[in-house]
């Protein structure tokens, strides 16, 4: 299961994004420990999301605003356990993101990352 998913912008390129499934809520309270550290030279902003699943599709919403951050496509693993990266290098990897996350169960581990293709096999951008 896909447990770490970069979200591209209009050109393909890594857009500083990021929504990170965790196995448990244990996690997601370690992760919100990481809020405004820094990976590589950027300071990273760690939200923690819910999502809803109705009619086929599925909308990620901030926890503390209830603010709709964006419906997800059927790749990315759906769970109880979400948390949102903001501000992340450009050149961050899921592996970068594992590791940032040190001592954070991701879902799928460093196997779990999965970055959207489009069916012409380009980073579709969602």
């Amino acid at each position: 299961k896909n447990g770490v998913h970069i979200e591209m912008n209009e050109r393909g390129k890594p857009s500083g994004t990021a929504i990170v499934q965790l196995k448990t809520e244990i996690d997601v309270e370690n992760a919100l420990k990481f809020h405004k550290q820094k990976l590589g030279t950027r300071y990273v902003d760690v939200i923690s999301l819910t999502t809803k699943v109705e009619e086929g599709t599925t909308t990620i919403v901030d926890s503390k605003t209830t603010a709709k951050v964006k419906t997800t496509s059927p790749g990315l693993h759906h769970g109880a356990f979400t948390i949102q990266l903001n501000g992340l290098p450009w050149t961050a990897t899921q592996e970068q993101i594992c590791h940032f996350l040190f001592g954070c169960e991701v879902a799928g581990g460093k196997n779990g990352v999965h970055i959207e293709m489009n069916d012409r096999g380009k980073p579709s951008g969602t």
